[in-house]
């Protein structure tokens, strides 16, 4: 066991990457979906007052049943704001849409959502249904994404199970939201990503299970996130923080990574289509922070990740950043075990040096950013060698 200044690693700093790796990583970067909506916080406390208050008239609302062999769409459509919408066990075949204001889905037992032939969404909330709360469902077999929720105020997803069949790009998709929370569910079998928020803030993402996807948990552009407590296993990525180029929302920070079990993850990448970020990834990442600041990465464990354990990345080693800081800043790693990793490096795209327990492409690689530190933390490996101590 070794504390920061005393990695065995051997010190590579390899300044020279070949411009080729570059150029491919640069490529792939610039076809990662774009946005379309830029959120401020500058109402966040109203927005949340809003979001509680909508909640609290849900728990008081008189509950509609929906029972096997009726339509759930049906019931969602017939209900006045604010109701609370009780679904018997069974298997529904059909597509949902939310489109009102504080609406409430709940399953009672075995509650299966299903494809009901070459649908793409399973559960779209689109903008305008605020305080939309879904627990104790399974969706599954839908083409694109189980959960769609896109530029709402207040959300709760708990006990949600999205199984994407290895054919599903993402499982759980939130996108330009604020206030939210994704607790006690699971995602597995998706392309992409089996929990994702974008350009969203305020979101609390706890005790969720994520595995065999290619990305557990994915923040993109995302602020105010919390993530603790989750357990990332089997897949090739267990959780990426993203900051990239090409969106409305330039920013990224205040993100804390906490109590989370990310192991073995060594899953083959399920995603084939080559202008994909995630296509290039190398498989056997933990967590992954890539240009977002102020965050704090404290008391996880990562083990058993073939190409890297806890890896700090500035975007510009992926070629031009047009609209962003690159660099992260403040980005503090502290009192997590990261064991037994970087021991198979395997990449097209990335280069087998870097492989270790902690990865920092800093200032040899033109990161000049501030504050990013490591300290007490229990590793064997690390690229550089030496990293900076927190004060």
């Amino acid at each position: 066991m070794k504390q920061e200044k005393c990695s065995k690693a051997p010190h590579n700093t390899q300044a020279d990457v070949s411009k080729s790796i570059i150029f491919l990583l640069a490529a792939s970067l610039l076809f990662v979906t774009g946005c379309k909506k830029e959120l401020t916080s500058n109402n966040a406390e109203s927005d949340k007052a809003e979001s509680l208050a909508m909640q609290a008239n849900n728990a008081k609302a008189p509950a509609i049943v929906v029972q096997p062999g009726t339509s759930i769409q049906a019931a969602i459509n017939a209900v006045p704001n604010g109701s609370v919408i009780k679904i018997l066990q069974g298997t529904y075949s059909e597509s949902i849409v939310v489109n009102k204001p504080g609406i409430t889905l709940t399953g009672e037992g075995n509650v299966v959502i299903q494809n009901p032939g070459d649908v793409s969404i399973g559960i779209q909330v689109v903008k305008g249904a605020d305080g939309f709360a879904l627990s104790n469902v399974t969706v599954q077999g839908f083409k694109d994404r189980a959960v769609e929720i896109k530029e709402i105020n207040g959300l709760l997803l708990s006990h949600v199970t999205a199984i994407g069949n290895n054919k599903e790009e993402f499982g759980l998709f939130v996108q330009y939201c604020t206030n939210g929370t994704i607790e006690h569910c699971e995602a597995t079998g998706h392309t992409d990503t089996g929990i994702f928020v974008g350009e969203s803030t305020g979101v609390s993402l706890a005790q969720n299970e994520s595995f065999a996807n290619t990305i557990g948990i994915e923040t993109e552009n995302a602020s105010r996130i919390t993530i603790d407590k989750n357990h990332m296993h089997d897949n090739s990525a267990g959780i990426l923080c993203l900051l990239v180029p090409g969106k409305s929302t330039s920013e990224s920070s205040n993100i804390t990574i906490t109590k989370n079990q990310i192991r073995d993850n060594n899953h083959a990448n399920l995603q084939t289509d080559p202008s994909e970020l995630e296509f290039i990834l190398p498989t056997g990442i933990g967590i992954l922070i890539l240009g977002v600041d102020n965050m704090l990465v404290e008391d996880n464990h990562v083990t058993g990740n073939q190409y890297t354990g806890i890896g700090v990345v500035t975007t510009a080693i992926l070629g031009p950043t047009p609209g962003i800081d690159p660099v992260s800043d403040n980005v503090k790693v502290v009192s997590n075990q990261v064991k037994n990793n970087g021991f198979n490096p395997q990449s097209l795209y990335f280069p087998t040096y870097f492989a270790s327990d902690l990865l920092w492409l800093g200032p040899d690689f033109g990161a000049t950013g501030t504050g990013n530190c490591w300290s007490k933390n229990l590793y064997d490996t690390s690229f550089p060698a030496t990293l900076p101590s927190c004060q």
